[in-house]
């Protein structure tokens, strides 16, 4: 009688991905995989006898066997963690070609990076037809990551981009930018992101993207935005107070004063081509303002007027918050406008991120409120969008000012010089819905 063949030796693991203990593994870029000494039977490399665990949670896998390199592969099928442990264990059931099991658990353990690359961007990738405004944005990373900065770069150049071989824009905490200058028109922006995790150091490069800009000779119309309030705090004898609900507001060194509009009209696919925000003298102070130097600043949180107490938290961001200072068109009649304001405005359109405007001035100035009864002084907030940027606004409700926009004096000019093409004036008709009436701009 033939005595039966021997058993042949148990497998054995001649090398591991990533590897044992090893830190810092990409988390959605880094190949998992056991390779071993002799072929295993296929059909025992499965997710029965192959898990990646943490703690002692399995987590969902997709488990394949490579013959010519003798590999088991394992393949997440969920988005790791960052800093985590994670454990792959190898069952004892797992066999050679001839039948040998393993006969004994094997396992090793990795930790996760500490940043998630930037992704999703916004514009998207080879979007066209896009603002000279557009603010750029990006998936960011979540509370586990820690303190990070992003490092903005963008030029004309994809390969000086993607090498960062350009000027950096900007760097923050924020996963958004929004320009201070206009992008180029009629032209390709490349754009990148490189995130940094401010505790381990370590960095990741996001790839150049990239947009391109309307032309300058794009057909533009207006439409003003509907005025929801302006107030302010003062201080009375030591005490801070509030003027919230009167028909004129006041600003000055010793004030909190902001103001606030519904741009709930607007679509987050317009592409504004400019701004302008136009304040007027409360009667009798008109001779005021041409001896004060009046400013606008973006608003950190929802500016409620009750809420800005003097010496309270801070209201702006002092370093960087500036938008635009106002120029005297005539006696009492005071003009706001530049790119950065117009750029704010484009990023509250679209992503609905931004509160209103605090503004200031060198010495005490008072202005005509929303309510104010002639509509001819009210604030005026105009907005200039390109007409291929999709639907035209509609307005939330039949509001104060929007209603008089017809009486308002028109540029035959968009802001900042660019050229117009004839524009329109904003008018409230049936159901506090607002339509264009194409018009040339009066002088």
């Amino acid at each position: 009688m033939t005595a039966p063949l021997a058993a042949g030796p148990p497998p054995q693991v001649a090398a591991v991905s990533p590897a044992p203990r090893a830190t810092f593994v990409l988390y959605d870029s880094t190949a998992i995989w056991a390779e071993f000494a002799a072929p295993l039977d296929s059909t025992s490399v499965s997710t029965l006898n192959v898990y990646l665990k943490v703690d002692t949670r399995r987590l969902p896998v997709a488990v394949s066997w490579e013959a010519a390199r003798r590999r088991v592969h394992v393949a997440p099928l969920v988005v790791l963690d960052l800093n985590q442990t994670y454990t792959v264990e190898l069952s004892p059931n797992l066999s050679t070609a001839g039948g040998t099991p393993l006969g004994q658990k094997y396992s090793w353990q990795f930790t996760t990076n500490s940043l998630r690359r930037p992704t999703s961007p916004a514009p998207a990738s080879g979007a066209s037809g896009e603002s000279p405004f557009a603010p750029l944005k990006w998936g960011g990373n979540e509370a586990i990551a820690g303190s990070v900065s992003y490092e903005v770069f963008a030029g004309d150049d994809s390969a000086a981009v993607a090498e960062r071989r350009v000027p950096l824009l900007t760097s923050g905490a924020a996963a958004i930018f929004v320009p201070r200058t206009r992008w180029t028109q009629d032209a390709t922006t490349w754009w990148a992101v490189t995130v940094v995790n401010l505790a381990t150091h370590e960095q990741l490069r996001g790839p150049a993207w990239r947009f391109s800009v309307l032309a300058a000779s794009t057909p533009v119309d207006s439409v003003a935005a509907v005025s929801l309030f302006a107030g302010y705090a003062y201080l009375d004898n030591g005490r801070s107070r509030a003027s919230c609900g009167a028909d004129q507001f006041s600003c000055g060194p010793a004030m909190n004063t902001g103001a606030r509009w519904d741009f709930g009209a607007f679509p987050p696919t317009a592409k504004l081509a400019g701004a302008r925000l136009e304040l007027r003298a409360y009667p009798g102070y008109e001779d005021t303002l041409a001896q004060a130097t009046v400013t606008a600043w973006v608003a950190l949180a929802s500016w409620l007027c009750t809420q800005t107490a003097v010496g309270g938290v801070p209201l702006t961001d002092e370093r960087n918050g500036r938008l635009a200072t106002g120029t005297l068109v005539e006696p009492g009649h005071l003009r706001l406008e530049s790119d950065e304001l117009a750029a704010h405005l484009q990023a509250t359109i679209r992503y609905a991120t931004f509160y209103g405007y605090v503004l200031r001035a060198s010495r005490a100035v008072r202005f005509a409120s929303p309510i104010y009864p002639d509509v001819g002084l009210r604030p005026l907030l105009r907005l200039y969008f390109y007409r291929s940027g999709g639907p035209a606004p509609v307005a939330a409700a039949a509001g104060s000012r929007a209603g008089a926009a017809a009486r308002v004096r028109m540029s035959p000019r968009v802001p900042n010089g660019a050229p117009a093409a004839p524009s329109s004036r904003g008018q409230i008709s049936g159901g506090g819905r607002l339509r264009l009436d194409a018009a040339a701009p009066s002088r």
